[in-house]
């Protein structure tokens, strides 16, 4: 089984436990999950994605690129370029990229990026989690805040997220 078979909306090819469990799991994510496969097309698309960017896992998934849609034309090539160069290197690759909202308007969003390799470890795709930057922003200057004013305490703090 390809990990690039189906979407989020359609799991016809994975076996139905595995395809409602895997459904679940991405659409229940806080943050924005798409998949592209080998040749940059779009194979999964969670609730995260629709909620920032607008556009339903159903006019996402199967689209070749961004081009037109989820990025200007401008920008398409190169957005698609830096998340597709993650099938070439090890561990994630971070990027932030411009993007378009189905309404026509842009955000700003920090990706995640990571390249999957297939059953013949061949590169297979590419799996890519983003968030608007002002909330990434948000969390990393609370992060710094918090460790500033307790660097010298003689104690200290465990965060755990209970989503987890």
């Amino acid at each position: 089984m390809s990990a690039f078979t189906g979407s989020t909306r359609d799991t016809a090819s994975v076996p139905s436990e595995d395809g409602d469990l895997l459904a679940a799991l991405l659409d229940g994510m806080d943050a924005a999950l798409c998949a592209l496969d080998a040749d940059g097309t779009v194979t999964h698309w969670n609730r995260e994605a629709e909620r920032i960017l607008g556009w339903p896992a159903a006019e996402a998934v199967g689209r070749r690129g961004f081009d037109g849609w989820a990025a200007r034309s401008a920008d398409a090539e190169e957005t698609l370029a830096r998340l597709m160069g993650a099938m070439r290197t090890p561990g994630r690759q971070v990027h932030e990229l411009a993007l378009l909202r189905k309404d026509g308007g842009r955000v700003l969003v920090r990706s995640q990026s990571a390249g999957v390799r297939g059953a013949d470890g061949r590169p297979a795709g590419v799996y890519c989690a983003f968030s608007e930057v002002h909330a990434q922003i948000d969390l990393e200057r609370s992060i710094a805040l918090s460790e500033a004013l307790f660097d010298d305490a003689p104690w200290g703090v465990v965060l755990i997220d209970a989503d987890l």
